[in-house]
Parts: structure tokens; sequence; C-alpha cells
């Protein structure tokens, strides 16, 4: 049988180096989320429900934040990154990275003194762990920002493992060492704010590491070459990729936002174990979009349409046979994984139920995403989702009120359901392409 798929993907342009990666990236993307996990699990019990829910809160701005700040270039990164070094063109890849790094630089120090700012009025008006949070954090957004570009570059060089490496792993790791650390060394009570200090560390490093293992990565002839700028085309295809990962990032973040404004940063620090949960369940899809999107690029633009879409079934199929049994054990124990946040994060274990729902319609729908942006879609795709994120946002000031944590998880499940579906009309409709589990039906 193993004889069989392995013909089966050599068959497939790409099929092994696809399979290959993505078992090397899904193996980071299980140890990061496990390690992520671990942090959680780990501050939860260290902070109090309290602290934790001011930490949530903070990192669900800070995430947000972050994105943004990045003005959409991890996208366009990936794809000509791959569509630059497959065609020898190193000025052009010079000029791509020094301009994004400048610009993400300008952008995420900007965004973090107005973190500084709000987090100064907020302690100047008695709100005082909140406040230290975000001033710290604001320290902790220009490293982050400018480490998740430097991945996507790495990314785009199909070097799809170091890749992550620096924020899903040597973050999440670093944090849990400096926490439990400084705690069991010192036996001193932490805080929210010294919490994200930690952070802060562990994002210095993950950003050494990026820009050592990206300089490692170039050909020589880039370090070499004259810069050459595309402006046009990268802020052609940055500008929209900003409003998409905006509007992505208000997609997976609102929930939290709006809970901890409307119910309090105690529910938030709950429907918070919930979300970090349900994402166990979305490291198939994740770990296999990072390797898929240069792919997608790379067929799209020499035309071998036939090859994409055997790929992105193959893709499919192998993202939802690992979802599905994820989520049949956490539908089975999933009350006991939030047991082990502490007692009180059992409240969250309904709004994990709906969570999960959401995970398999994003795994049932495949890379759509991908397949739109790195097709020159873009623009489609962004006023989809910020279609989607303004219903989401409509739909999370209406349901929270009335349900609380599984109101927000239903915004959330419903909205995915609901972008995913529109971009797979798009897809089928304009590229004749299918990127589901199913092979003849939108």
């Amino acid at each position: 049988m193993l004889e069989s798929i392995k013909k089966r993907l050599a068959a497939v342009p790409h099929g092994m180096t696809v399979v290959r990666a993505a078992l090397g990236s899904a193996l980071v993307k299980a140890v990061g989320v496990g390690l992520m996990f671990f942090l959680q699990v780990m501050l939860a019990r260290i902070l109090g429900m309290e602290e934790f829910g001011i930490y949530v809160y903070v990192l669900a701005w800070l995430n947000v934040l972050a994105l943004f700040s990045t003005l959409g270039f991890e996208n366009t990164l990936v794809r000509y990154v791959a569509v630059y070094g497959s065609g020898g063109e190193w000025g052009l890849l010079k000029g791509l990275l020094r301009v994004g790094n400048s610009f993400v630089m300008l952008m995420s120090l900007l965004a973090g003194a107005c973190v500084w700012l709000a987090g100064w009025y907020m302690l100047g008006n008695g709100d005082g762990s909140t406040g230290r949070t975000f001033m710290v954090a604001a320290g902790v957004l220009p490293l982050l920002a400018l480490s998740m570009i430097n991945q996507a570059a790495i990314r785009g060089m199909k070097d799809v493992v170091r890749g992550q490496l620096p924020v899903l792993l040597l973050y999440p790791l670093i944090t849990v060492v400096l926490v439990a650390g400084w705690h069991y060394r010192f036996h001193d009570p932490l805080t929210a704010p010294d919490a994200m200090f930690f952070s802060m560390l562990a994002a210095l490093v993950a950003l050494l590491m990026a820009y050592r293992w990206l300089r490692v990565l170039l050909p020589g002839k880039v370090h070499a070459a004259e810069g050459a700028y595309a402006i046009r085309d990268w802020f052609g295809m940055s500008v929209p990729m900003l409003w998409l990962a905006g509007m992505g990032i208000v997609l997976t973040h609102t929930d939290i936002i709006m809970l901890g404004l409307i119910g309090g940063t105690q529910d938030a620090g709950i429907y918070g174990a919930a979300v970090r949960v349900s994402m166990v369940v979305a490291f198939g899809l994740t770990a296999t979009n990072t390797i898929i999107a240069p792919v997608i690029a790379e067929l799209y633009d020499k035309k071998e349409i036939d090859d994409l879409k055997r790929i992105l079934l193959l893709t499919a199929r192998g993202v939802f046979a690992i979802t599905v049994a994820v989520c049949v054990l956490l539908l089975l124990f999933g009350y006991e994984v939030l047991g082990i946040f502490g007692s009180d994060f059992t409240a969250g274990y309904v709004a994990l139920l709906v969570l999960l729902a959401g995970q398999l319609i994003n795994a049932v729908s495949g890379p759509v995403g991908y397949v739109m942006t790195m097709t020159g879609h873009q623009h489609r795709a962004a006023r989809i989702i910020g279609v989607c994120a303004f219903v989401n946002i409509v739909l999370n000031a209406m349901l929270i009120p009335l349900f609380g944590m599984s109101g927000a998880a239903s915004a959330t499940a419903i909205t995915t359901a609901m972008w995913n579906l529109m971009m797979l009309g798009y897809t089928w409709k304009k590229l004749q392409i299918n990127p589901t589990i199913f092979p003849r039906c939108p």
C-alpha cells in the first residue's frame, strides 16, 4: 500500500516535495502547538484567572497589530521570493527584502508607540496591570512583525521548516523557560506585565534567528547583486494583502477582544483557552499551507493548471483526514483538556465544540485563500474577507451579550463558513479550480 501511495505521489509534480515538506512542517507545528499549549496552561496556573485574562486580552491586540504592521508583505514575500528565486532575478529579490524590512520596521514602531501611549493612559486611569502589560507589549510588537516577514521570505525559498521555527517554536520555548525559571527560582508571584516582558525577550531571540537563517539561505548572487525595485508590483499586491491579512486577523481575534470588552477579561481568559485548544485541530492545514503557497504561485505562473489541481486535491484530503481525527479526540476529551488550565476553564467546553465546527469547514475547503492570493486574485479575496469581518463584528456584538462565550464562538464559526463558501464560489467560477476534498464540485 505504501508503495502504491509513493507511486501516485511521484506522478504528481511537486507531490513528494509537498509531502516531505508538509511532514516536516507538521512536526514543527505539532511541537510548536504543544509548546504554546503548555505555555498557556503554565501561565493560567501561575498568573491566576484575572492576570491570565489580562495577558490573553493584550496578546489578542498584539497579534492584530503585528499583522497590520507587516503591511501585507508576508504573502507578497512568499509569492515573489518564489518567483524571483526560480527565475534567477537576484536584484529584485534583494530589493524586495530591503523594502519589506524597512517599511515593516517603520509601521511596527509607529504601532508600538500607539500601544505604549494606550497603556500609559490606562495606567493613569487606575487600570494598573492592564496598562503596564500594554506598555511592555509595545516592545514586543516590532520584534514579532519583523520576525514574521523574514519567516515568510524563508518559506518563499521553500525551506518550510526553518520558515516556521523562530515564531512557532523558539518564541514559545524561550518564553516557557524564562517564565518557569523565574517562578521556580525566586518563587515570586508573576503578573501579566512580567509574562509579557519575558515574551519580549523571547521575541528578540526569534528575530535574530530569523535574520540569521535567511542570510544563510540566500544565494551568494543575492548578496552580490545590485538592488532592483518593482515598488508598484509589490505594493500593488501588498496593499490588498494588508487589508486581507487585517480583516483575517479581525475574523480570528475579534471574538476575544469583544468578549474582553463586553464580558470582562476573565471570560476572555477562559475563552482564550478554548481557542488555544481548538487551534490544535488546525495544525495540519497551517502546516501544509506554508509549503503549498509558493507551489501554487509557481505552478500557476507556469500555466501548469492540471498539476496544480492534482496537488490541491492531494493536500486537501490529507489535511481533512488529520482534522477529523483530532476533532473526534477533542469531542470526546475536550472537557478534560480544558480542565488542565484549571477547573474554572471547563466553562469553555461548549464554545470549544462550536469552534471545532468552524475548523472542520476550513479543512473541507482546502487552501482556498491561498489559491486566490497566489494567483493574482487578492483584490477579490480582500473584499470577501472585508465583508465577512464586518459581519463577524456585528454577530459578536449581537451574540456575546446573549450567549457569552458560546455567542463569540458561534460568530466565528458562522463567518468562517461564509468566507470559505464565497471564495470557493469565486475560484470555481473564475479559475475553474476546486481546492476542496471533492474533486468535481465547488
